[in-house]
């Protein structure tokens, strides 16, 4: 699948001179450069494209050697957005900066994922929505060392997170084949989503700590209420516990 239209290489060619297509189409290469503010207070994240602009937060500017992948040769292709991945083995590849083990950025939640992707892919919004910001949080980071804006947590809890904030019917078998299938925790998850006893919140979390996880991690808590009861009611079949999984 193509990850560009004649519009958008038009587009990139004025906007992102330094990225560049292959000839199918289903990479972009090379360096990315951007200027763009972060505001905490309203969480609004804003490209500067020109001197004059001046939009409220901290203003921070950057390059990266990226490449843009389509990924049509995996089986639930119609379900993924294109990865994004910085061309530096140098760079501090790391979970704390939402780089996945295959060295791809997490650029948003699975439930998120789907949303964008059903309401028609478009290669600027993607650039611009998830990749421009994904790499200015990498300078953000380098001064800070840590996220600039609320993140999700890693693997379950973050999948569970973004199941409570944008998962519908319409992303339950994402989540499940392709989010939470192959994970660690999936055998206690199968479990917990397909027993007709509602899950408590006295469970342990998921994470290392163990504690509750209505007290430990409350919305991951609440995200999988809503899993199971999404899961329910639409009778989808879960993943079997021998099915492999997925980066």
């Amino acid at each position: 699948m193509a990850l560009l239209t004649e519009t958008d290489l038009s587009w990139l060619c004025r906007a992102y001179p330094g990225l560049h297509p292959n000839g199918e189409w289903t990479e972009v290469r090379g360096v990315l450069r951007f200027t763009a503010a972060y505001d905490a207070a309203t969480n609004g994240f804003s490209i500067i494209r020109s001197p004059d602009d001046t939009p409220p937060g901290l203003i921070l500017s950057g390059s990266y050697d990226i490449l843009i992948k389509d990924i049509a040769d995996m089986e639930a292709s119609r379900w993924l957005l294109p990865r994004l991945y910085i061309q530096d083995e140098a760079f501090p590849f790391c979970p704390a900066r939402h780089c996945t083990v295959g060295k791809s950025g997490c650029l948003c939640g699975p439930s998120e994922e789907v949303a964008l992707l059903r309401q028609r892919y478009l290669f600027p919004k993607f650039l611009e929505e998830l990749c421009v910001p994904f790499l200015y949080a990498q300078v953000y980071y380098d001064l800070h060392g840590h996220w600039p804006w609320p993140d999700y947590d890693h693997d379950t809890l973050g999948v569970l997170q973004s199941y409570l904030v944008s998962g519908s019917l319409e992303s339950l078998q994402f989540t499940l084949w392709w989010s939470l299938n192959g994970s660690a925790t999936w055998p206690w998850m199968r479990a917990i989503l397909n027993s007709k006893k509602r899950p408590k919140g006295h469970m342990p979390c998921f994470c290392e700590k163990g504690a509750p996880i209505r007290n430990c991690h409350p919305d991951a808590w609440e995200g999988l209420k809503k899993l199971y009861a999404d899961v329910h009611t639409s009778g989808v079949e879960l993943p079997p516990l021998d099915q492999g999984g997925h980066e």
